[in-house]
C-alpha cells in the first residue's frame, strides 16, 4: 500500500480488468478465424480505428464497418455488425466482490470511475450492473464531453474538473501502472489492482 488513507475522500475506479476481467472487442471466433490473428493482433492492426472507437469518434455500427472495411471484409452472417458486437458483449464477467466493496467505500466516501470503454459496452454496463448506484461521476472516455482515453491526463484533468475534487484527496484504483503513473503526474495518488485478495488488503484501512 503506497497510499495515506487519512487524505483521501474519493476513491476512482477503472471497470475493465478491476470490476471484471477486460472485455474483448474482437472476442468473436468468426472475426479471428477469417483473419488469422488473435485479438490483440487485430487491434494493432487496426489501431487507430481502435483508439477513436474508445474516444466516441464512432457508433457501434460505425466501428463495425470500419473494422470489415479495414481488413476486406463482409458483415454477413457471423460477422454481422450485430453477432460481433455481441461476441464483444459477452466476453467478460464481473467480479461481484468489487461491487460489494464498492457500495461499502460509498457508504464512507465518494466513489467515482475512470474508465476506456466503447459506447456499445458503456451503454451496456451502465443498464446490467446499475453503475450509477455506485458510481458519481462515471467518466467514460467515449463521453461526448470527454473523448479521450487513458494515459491522456486530458481525461484525469476532466475527471476533476466535473468531480470538484483536488488530485491529492483521490485514490485512483487502476491495473494498468501507465494509467497509474499519468495519474500520479498529476498528483493523484495511486494503487495498482493485481488482485481481489491483494486489493482487500490494500484497500482495508478505507472500509
Amino acid at each position: 500500500m503506497n497510499y495515506n488513507p487519512s487524505n483521501v475522500t474519493t476513491v476512482v475506479f477503472d471497470w475493465g480488468g478491476v470490476f471484471c476481467n477486460p472485455a474483448e472487442p474482437f472476442a468473436s471466433v468468426a472475426l479471428q478465424t477469417a483473419l488469422c490473428m488473435n485479438p490483440d493482433e487485430i487491434a494493432e492492426d487496426a489501431r487507430d480505428i481502435y483508439d477513436d472507437h474508445y474516444r466516441g469518434v464512432y457508433t457501434t455500427e460505425e466501428f463495425w464497418q470500419k473494422i470489415l472495411e479495414h481488413f476486406k471484409l463482409d458483415g454477413v452472417g457471423a460477422l454481422a455488425p450485430s453477432e460481433l458486437s455481441k461476441a464483444y458483449i459477452g466476453s467478460y464477467g464481473v467480479y461481484p466482490e468489487m461491487l460489494e466493496i464498492a457500495g461499502r467505500l460509498r457508504g464512507k466516501y465518494s466513489v467515482a470511475l475512470i474508465s476506456n470503454l466503447s459506447p456499445v459496452m458503456r451503454d451496456h454496463i451502465k443498464i446490467a450492473h446499475k453503475t450509477e448506484g455506485y458510481f458519481n461521476p462515471e467518466v467514460y472516455s467515449c463521453d461526448p464531453d470527454i473523448r479521450a482515453i487513458k494515459p491522456d491526463e486530458e481525461i484525469f484533468r476532466t475527471f476533476l474538473r466535473i468531480a470538484q475534487k483536488s488530485p491529492k484527496e483521490c485514490l485512483f484504483v487502476d491495473d494498468s501502472q501507465k494509467n497509474l503513473d499519468a495519474a500520479t503526474i498529476l498528483g493523484f495518488q495511486t494503487l495498482l489492482f493485481i488482485g481481489l485478495k491483494q486489493f482487500i488488503r490494500d484497500i482495508a484501512p478505507l472500509l
